[in-house]
């Protein structure tokens, strides 16, 4: 009886969205004999502020989307460099579950979206259809946010503590890796300048000023042009990559911020078993060697037959 009921109170403490799971969309690869892979730095940000990752597989039917978006708790748009244009790729991926998180909170059931570099860039096309970037020069290396005069009046800055502001308004500590940027402009021309409360804001070598942080305001949809992640997680020489405490302290505002929305929506997997063969922690990431970085081996089916780990 004791043991049931130990296994129990265990099973139930995992299952709780305290700890909640959060979709990863991988991207595809052509490297170390891979079709797909998801940078292990954004699988440590989330977990750094106690999430757990399953990892989502592109070019798959839509019953299973409804199904990750049924189970977990938020999803998560990682930085990278796949096309939105590529037929069942990360564009398309993203586009029917920003749809599927869209019908679930206009159905009440609260589900959040968070976009990261590549993952910011997607948002307005998983809401058009259509890639609205524009060409920009960012040398990769960390700086610090330009904040709007109404960031205050936002969900993911309101809360902000009077000497992380300082930090990100003084000191270089949000790296940027990215030659296409999203503006005021293109927004505005594409009819979503009401659609989302832009932040902060950046501007490239030759002077466009570009957006960097902004918020859906209708949906629980967030999105960064920068990378948090990296500043803990990633070490590749000569990138500019900021790794003091203060630049820390600010991946974990970032984290804290995400994983505080999931832990508010109170999707559960159908059973334990389905669970844990879901985690990513059925594979270990493979060290390059060539930028000091994880990436987990995640293959789709059209190469090899996972589906002993995927939500059938």
């Amino acid at each position: 009886m004791f043991r049931f009921i130990l296994f129990y109170s265990v099973f139930h403490l995992c299952s709780a969205t305290d700890a909640p799971i959060i979709g990863i969309l991988a991207q595809a690869t052509d490297s170390y004999d891979a079709d797909t892979y998801i940078a292990a730095s954004y699988v440590k940000f989330v977990e750094s502020a106690g999430g757990r990752v399953l990892p989502i597989w592109i070019n798959q039917p839509a019953d299973y989307y409804e199904r990750v978006v049924s189970y977990t708790n938020g999803v998560l748009f990682p930085g990278g460099d796949s096309s939105f244009e590529t037929p069942g790729g990360y564009g398309e991926t993203a586009r029917t579950i920003y749809q599927l998180a869209q019908a679930a909170n206009d159905q009440g059931r609260f589900f959040p979206i968070w976009g990261t570099c590549l993952g910011f860039e997607v948002l307005p096309f998983a809401e058009l259809g259509k890639d609205i970037t524009v060409n920009c020069s960012i040398p990769d290396d960390s700086y610090t946010l330009d904040f709007a005069g109404d960031f205050r009046k936002s969900k993911l800055y309101d809360n902000l503590p009077s000497d992380l502001l300082k930090i990100l308004l003084t000191k270089n500590v949000t790296y940027n890796a990215h030659s296409y940027c999203l503006t005021e402009k293109t927004l505005r021309d594409n009819g979503l300048d009401m659609d989302w409360h832009i932040l902060t804001t950046n501007t490239d070598t030759n002077g466009l000023k570009f957006i960097s942080s902004m918020e859906n305001v209708r949906y629980p949809f967030y999105g960064i042009q920068f990378h948090p992640e990296k500043n803990g997680f990633e070490f590749k020489d000569n990138q500019g990559f900021a790794h003091s405490s203060d630049s820390v302290r600010v991946m974990w505002y970032f984290s804290n911020f995400f994983i505080s929305l999931a832990r508010k929506n109170v999707n559960k997997f159908p059973s334990r078993e389905l669970l844990v063969k879901s985690l990513i922690y059925n594979w270990c990431p493979q060290f390059t060697g060539l930028d000091d970085k994880y990436f987990f081996q995640i293959y789709s089916f059209a190469k090899t037959d996972y589906s002993k780990h995927l939500l059938l």
